[in-house]
């Protein structure tokens, strides 16, 4: 059976393309501090606090075991809501680790095995790295690194042939309530979500043209939803 990996299937974007993945007959492992409420199999959920060295190294080691991956999904993400004068050294550092480098060690550990040659990877995100958007600094930066990150990939001679989407969301205010348990950032800079069904069959559509596309090598696409 074809298999998936997602990370942020908890989240409001992430569990619909988790449900999405499931109906398209993958194999669906997820990946964060919790599973999202439709999974039905334990087994399935890899439990990890990205913010916890030991947490993500033994999930690298979880999926070094996984075979048979087709399609990795990177769609945790925590925003600071802080601009140039207001973002501090620790919560700088915390959104870069939760959002770029952790989400590069599981492209590491996937791509490490030797019966998963062939991977469409889809990376989401903000429109706030093509759009002015207040307070949005430190995602931004994060964001924007990953996707730096996830294109150089198409550079690499590593014997795994890829396809690379950037999916950039309208900024829909998604509360992160992870980052307000963190000092000088206060619940109240969490705005309330925008999310609508419009944006969604917006992403489901572009997934399902990537899905089905044929085999491009090494591309490298940046699509605005």
């Amino acid at each position: 059976m074809r298999r998936a990996v997602i990370t942020g299937a908890s989240g409001v974007i992430g569990q619909h393309v988790y449900t999405f993945l499931k109906k398209q007959g993958f194999d669906v492992y997820s990946i964060g501090r919790t599973p999202p409420t439709t999974c039905s199999n334990s087994e399935k959920h890899f439990t990890c606090n990205f913010t916890k060295v030991s947490e993500v190294e033994k999930l690298k080691r979880q999926l070094r075991l996984l075979t048979g991956v087709e399609v990795i999904v990177l769609g945790a993400g925590i925003d600071s809501y802080q601009n140039i004068h207001s973002f501090s050294e620790i919560i700088f550092e915390k959104v870069m680790r939760i959002n770029c480098m952790v989400h590069l060690e599981i492209i590491q550990a996937l791509t490490s095995v030797k019966n998963n040659p062939y991977l469409k990877l889809f990376v989401l995100s903000s429109d706030v790295l093509s759009n002015l958007v207040p307070d949005s600094l430190v995602y931004a930066v994060s964001k924007a690194a990953l996707e730096e990150g996830v294109r150089n990939l198409c550079t690499e001679n590593d014997n795994v042939l890829k396809e690379v989407y950037c999916f950039r969301l309208p900024y829909i205010g998604v509360p992160m309530s992870e980052i307000a348990e963190m000092k000088n950032s206060p619940a109240s800079l969490e705005p309330e979500s925008n999310f609508n069904a419009n944006v969604l069959n917006k992403l489901i559509f572009q997934f399902e043209r990537a899905l089905e596309k044929p085999k491009d090598l090494n591309s490298f696409a940046i699509i605005e939803i």
